[in-house]
């Protein structure tokens, strides 16, 4: 009988490790590590206690996944790092203990964006006793990871970042920002003077209220606020917060519809995809309109 669970696991590029000027991926790290903390717990559950006859055979759907015994990963800890099965043989002592000493300390660790399904196969006889899990990987993919000075740099303004769920897709220019970014526009920089200030949107009493940010989006897309608020951000087109910065949809496939992903120019800085809510807090306040 197989039972199937679904787990999502992110791909991390987060130990801070750097190559020719790019992060590098956690899962190409062999070990010994410290520090790592992205590896999925599982256990091989052989109850109530493990026989001493027969074959367990741990099995990946792919090579999109590796099994470790320990978050220090390294050649002692490994379990299935390389190809698509391991097995033991439990009428063999030392195979049987070595078993023993894995089974309840398994680490599960992502290698490629997609669903990798793990099983394990209990085989005695003409009878095979199986359970799988499916998992599902998942990392903001869309151009590159940041190097560890930008992530610094970053989680310092937008605290409820999280590491891998954002990544950079332009680089810093004073040319445009994030309000026109939002309506996708790379040639121009507006401040507040210029949306109250502008007859068609404002009415220049040095205020920038929301329906003159709901006048802007309207001239410059068609676009107008999803009522009733608050709406599902995957409804939006764009969205606006009450610090006064505007961030765009993305059409991306990262995070497999779990996440949904906005793109933000955040002032003179990089344009970062993220999660839509992680960019909450005081630098930019709330998102306040949604917009479509």
């Amino acid at each position: 009988m197989r039972a199937a669970y679904n787990l999502f696991g992110v791909i991390a590029e987060d130990d801070g490790n750097t190559s020719g000027g790019d992060p590098v991926a956690d899962y190409t790290e062999t070990g010994p590590v410290t520090g790592e903390n992205d590896l999925k717990p599982a256990t091989a559950a052989v109850s109530p206690l493990v026989p001493t006859g027969g074959t367990v055979a741990l099995k990946a759907s792919s090579t999109g996944i590796k099994v470790w015994k320990s978050l220090s990963k390294g050649a002692d800890n490994a379990v299935l790092t390389s190809g698509t099965e391991k097995t033991w043989d439990l009428s063999n002592q030392s195979q049987r203990d070595e078993f023993n000493a894995a089974r309840s300390n398994l680490r599960v660790e992502g290698c490629t964006d997609g669903t990798v399904n793990l099983t394990l196969e209990y085989h005695i006889g003409s009878s095979t006793l199986s359970d799988m899990v499916k998992y599902t990987f998942i990392a903001a993919t869309c151009d590159r990871q940041p190097m560890p000075d930008r992530r610094t740099f970053f989680a310092s303004a937008f605290p409820n970042l999280v590491h891998c769920e954002w990544s950079i897709t332009a680089p810093a220019t004073l040319v445009y920002n994030c309000i026109a970014w939002s309506v996708g526009e790379t040639t121009k920089w507006y401040n507040k003077s210029d949306i109250d200030g502008d007859p068609k949107y404002g009415n220049n009493d040095g205020v920038v209220q929301d329906s003159e940010m709901d006048a802007f989006y309207l001239d410059k897309r068609g676009w107008t606020p999803i009522d009733p608020m608050p709406p599902d951000p995957r409804d939006a087109e764009a969205m606006y917060y009450d610090g006064f910065h505007g961030a765009k949809k993305m059409g991306c496939s990262c995070g497999a519809s779990k996440w949904i992903m906005f793109e933000s120019k955040c002032g003179p800085q990089e344009r970062i995809e993220h999660v839509w809510n992680q960019l909450n807090g005081t630098t930019y306040g709330a998102p306040v309109r949604f917009y479509k």
